[in-house]
């Protein structure tokens, strides 16, 4: 919720205040914060609630409707679900403050590290759904 008010501020500002030497820095900030900071995060969270919940349910409905032995509260990987948090809190700042100041390497590390927490995201929900896709293959 902090990049979706940062993203409004920023929004807000644009429309009022005139047009200066800062606007261009002001609108990618609000972009950055807008598409990656909010909604991004917002798709990636979800993931994480409902991959669980569905992993869950395929070991339920394949084990004759009977409980299956995890919870969906520890199927997540505490550990890596952790990292690829903390990497979304540090690579956001980074790409944002890269595009605003027109600093190509801060846009480079903010990405790589986007890029690495999406790679930790992706790579943990495969694992999550391993016993769902070797069950249908």
């Amino acid at each position: 919720m902090v990049y979706l008010m940062l993203a409004a501020g920023c929004g807000l500002w644009l429309v009022a205040s005139p047009t200066s030497s800062s606007t261009p820095a002001l609108m990618m900030l609000y972009g950055v914060f807008g598409l990656v900071g909010f909604l991004a995060q917002l798709v990636v969270a979800m993931e994480m609630r409902l991959l669980p919940l569905l992993a869950w349910y395929a070991a339920f409905a394949e084990g004759g409707f009977t409980a299956p032995e995890l919870s969906t509260h520890v199927l997540p990987a505490q550990s890596v679900a952790t990292l690829a948090f903390a990497g979304w809190v540090l690579g956001l700042p980074l790409l944002a403050g890269g595009l605003a100041m027109d600093k190509p390497s801060g846009v480079a590390i903010g990405a790589g590290v986007l890029l690495a927490a999406v790679a930790l995201n992706t790579g943990h929900a495969v694992w999550m759904l391993r016993p769902l896709v070797r069950r249908r293959h």
